[in-house]
């Protein structure tokens, strides 16, 4: 009951295995800090050779809550088993900010940052400005059912992951918000962000996605799909997918907002899929998808508002719903009866990667959206009248 410590660590390379158990005492006040002496990244670096399945990650956290990594490089030497931060045993109050992660994308496991549970949670956990550099999958956040209770992803880079770069389940309180995600996976499945089983309040807003090989922007299943259900909204994404992988899929959903976005599926697959759930408003986004669909479902959603988009398909049928193929934009909204005041333009984004728009056309055409100001680059919304 000192107070906080901090850890400060001289520059160089440190080929080593850390573990830390349970620390009582730690608080909000006396919280546990490791830093660089330096406050750079690139100048400390904490490695290891993970040897099996029982030792599996660079450093972990067994049970130790108020833990704070900060300007810290961590790397996982290639091994059969090789993630860089563990976290298990309810793990609680964990704050990375500003640190590197390089790992290992081959091998049985190979996760940056890993959270790990069974019967119990690991709550507040906070991710920001940080780099995560190849590995399986950068962040896994899994707790066998138990709530995680307000996790914040923000303001990170994701490079290069080879099966997934966010894979979350089982919230209560996410936020992922304005993170970069490029790769150039060959893996079909690839997701950037997978969500499972979130509930109270999400949002997903600000972050852009290119995928150059493969792989779907976002997957998104069973929100507030629960007994405590709450709203999510997902807002002024950029969402380039590959292959035949969507932009954005929204599974099993209730009382989802998807307001604002930019998706180009660059393949086969659709720009936006809808599956089941219910309560689901699509609103203001610019739907695109080279030869698949630009809205596509294979399972009946009971209520959905889809409205003020722009639906554009440059080589293949504008939509699917219902177990009926609409292959042109009129058909669509004769058949449907969604989309009344939307467009089929070509959005004319600035590149194959700069989802940005150039049409005159999407200017002004959208419909005011309560809480949404701004658009992904801050600028400015018209109140009245502003772009899709």
């Amino acid at each position: 009951t000192c107070g906080p410590v901090t850890f400060r660590i001289r520059d160089g390379v440190y080929t080593e295995q850390i573990a830390i158990d349970s620390i009582p005492t730690s608080s909000p006040t006396n919280t546990i800090t490791f830093e660089s002496e330096s406050l750079d990244s690139s100048a400390v670096t904490i490695q290891f050779t993970p040897p099996n399945s029982t030792k599996p990650a660079v450093f972990l956290l067994k049970g130790t809550d108020y833990v704070i990594f900060r300007h810290l490089g961590f790397k996982s030497l290639p091994s059969t088993f090789s993630d860089v931060l563990e976290l298990r045993y309810s793990a609680d109050h964990i704050t990375v900010s500003n640190c590197h992660f390089e790992g290992y994308q081959f091998g049985s496991s190979g996760v940056l940052i890993k959270c790990l549970n069974y019967g119990g949670g690991s709550d507040t956990i906070t991710i920001e400005n940080s780099y995560f550099l190849n590995g399986q999958q950068a962040i896994y956040l899994f707790n066998g059912g138990i709530r995680q209770h307000e996790v914040n992803i923000e303001q990170n880079t994701f490079v290069n992951q080879r099966f997934g770069s966010i894979d979350v389940s089982f919230t209560r309180g996410l936020y992922i918000r304005n993170n970069n995600f490029t790769s150039n996976t060959p893996i079909l499945s690839f997701k950037a962000i997978d969500l499972s089983s979130s509930d109270t309040y999400t949002d997903i807003s600000g972050n852009a996605i290119s995928l150059s090989s493969a792989g779907s922007g976002m997957f998104l299943d069973g929100l507030n799909y629960s007994t405590n259900p709450g709203t999510a909204h997902v807002y002024n994404n950029m969402i380039r997918s590959a292959s035949t992988g969507l932009g954005l899929g929204i599974w099993n959903g209730e009382h989802v907002f998807a307001s604002y976005n930019n998706i180009y599926a660059s393949g086969s697959g659709p720009a936006i899929e809808l599956a089941g759930g219910d309560s689901l408003y699509v609103q203001n986004n610019v739907l695109t998808s080279n030869t698949g669909r630009a809205f596509s479902s294979f399972s009946v959603t009971p209520y959905v508002v889809s409205d003020y988009n722009d639906l554009y398909s440059i080589s293949g049928d504008l939509g699917f719903w219902n177990n009926i193929l609409y292959p042109t934009f009129g058909e669509w909204q004769a058949g449907t009866t969604f989309d009344g005041h939307s467009i089929n333009v070509d959005p004319e984004f600035v590149s194959g990667t700069d989802l940005h728009v150039l049409a005159d056309t999407l200017d002004g055409a959208g419909i005011p959206i309560a809480g949404i100001s701004e658009d992904f680059d801050g600028n400015p919304r018209n109140a009245l009248m502003p772009d899709i």
